[in-house]
């Protein structure tokens, strides 16, 4: 009596393979819209069956937080004052300051997709929906972030890791990155400069809380695609002069990786993040849970290995467009 619903063709839409077409999910938005506008529904009274009975998988987190992100898209294209009172005006506040609201929504439809999904979902979901190109334009930076078109290793030269991989152990989050054995042989005077591995901005500097010790930087980068994926360099002896919220380039010097008394050699934490994982673990607790295993570390990280073509060395890393 107090709801109407909307059947889909379809199923499983959180899997790539099964995700809507373009134009369903066109049609599905128009139909949205125009039930609203005829019965005065509110965004905020917008819900998937996953959302109201919570055994259902359909019609899955990434297509309703599309729809979301998408009917507010529309409401500022169209700029209908009785569409907007009705996407935006649950988000104004006392001062009624409409740009503000605005970017408020489109704040609680990322964050709250973030709190019931996982960052390897908000990943994906990141370059289907563009959200963070509309994200610049609301926050008056047309220019947005500068992409990072290219993504190289953390050293130059060339380098190793002997030890701890991803998920090897299973709570290893990232990989160690050690000169390799031939220039030791040959006294390669190689530096131990950590290298930014893209055009990125810096989200994070501090120590290290892992069992390595040093200090740790964070930087956040976005992909041609639009999703977003973060950067890590732990058991730093150093880090340079960074500022948060700044942007560097490709290969900027971070700081210099340090020797402990488990190796005899310098090597650099390297870890790679999906970029909500900042928001849902990182920006809370820069180490990952003692507990955790190799499901949490996929839900948030990538392994760097899989994405450098050609192997170790002067080898390019290149992201897949989602």
């Amino acid at each position: 009596m107090r709801t109407i619903a909307i059947e889909m063709t379809g199923y499983d839409f959180e899997s790539r393979e099964n995700f809507p077409p373009k134009q369903q999910i066109a049609n599905t938005v128009s139909l949205i819209w125009a039930l609203m506008e005829r019965y005065g529904i509110t965004a905020n009274n917008l819900f998937g069956h996953n959302e109201i009975q919570l055994n259902k998988p359909d019609p899955g987190k990434k297509f309703m937080g599309l729809i979301r992100y998408l009917i507010g898209a529309k409401a500022l294209l169209e700029n209908n004052p009785h569409m907007n009172e009705l996407v935006f005006g649950n988000f104004l506040r006392d001062e009624f300051d409409t740009l503000h609201a605005v970017n408020r929504y489109f704040k609680f439809v990322y964050d709250y997709l973030l709190m019931i999904s996982r960052p390897v979902r908000v990943y994906e979901w990141e370059a289907v929906s563009g959200f963070w190109f509309l994200n610049d334009l609301l926050d008056n930076r047309p220019e947005g972030m500068v992409l990072g078109r290219r993504f190289t290793p953390p050293i130059s030269g060339e380098y190793s890791s002997p030890g701890r991989s991803f998920i090897s152990p299973e709570n290893h989050e990232g990989v160690d990155l050690h000169r390799t054995e031939m220039d030791k042989a040959f006294h390669v005077v190689q530096d131990n400069q950590a290298l930014l591995t893209a055009n990125g901005s810096c989200v994070h500097i501090g120590d290290f809380d892992g069992c390595t010790g040093g200090k740790l930087v964070i930087f956040r980068h976005r992909q041609l695609s639009g999703s977003q994926v973060l950067s890590i360099y732990g058991h730093l002896d150093q880090a340079y002069d960074l500022k948060l919220g700044a942007e560097y380039p490709i290969h900027y010097p971070i700081g210099e990786f340090r020797q402990d008394q488990e190796h005899t050699d310098p090597f650099l934490h390297f870890a790679l993040a999906y970029g909500g994982t900042w928001e849902s673990d990182l920006k809370k607790r820069t180490s990952i849970p003692l507990n955790a295993g190799a499901s949490w570390i996929r839900d948030r990280y990538l392994n760097p290995f899989s994405l450098m073509s050609g192997g170790f060395g002067s080898a390019s890393v290149q992201y897949p467009v989602t």
